[in-house]
């Protein structure tokens, strides 16, 4: 019996684990503004913005 992989190319695997990180900063985000805990807001805001600007800078360098 044939055992079969895949291969992700490994700019793939980084594209997936930005747009992972991308979502979940949102998510943080949306959770964390509940709780009125401005300092962490600003902080995953921060988070959030730089994880975009690394997608929107890198997404054509491939």
């Amino acid at each position: 019996m044939k055992k079969y992989k895949i291969y992700i190319r490994k700019s793939l695997k980084k594209d997936i684990v930005h747009s992972v990180l991308l979502v979940l900063f949102i998510f943080l985000f949306l959770v964390g503004s509940s709780f009125h805990n401005y300092i962490v807001n600003i902080f995953l805001f921060l988070l959030y913005f730089a994880e975009l600007t690394y997608i929107i800078t890198h997404m054509n360098s491939n």
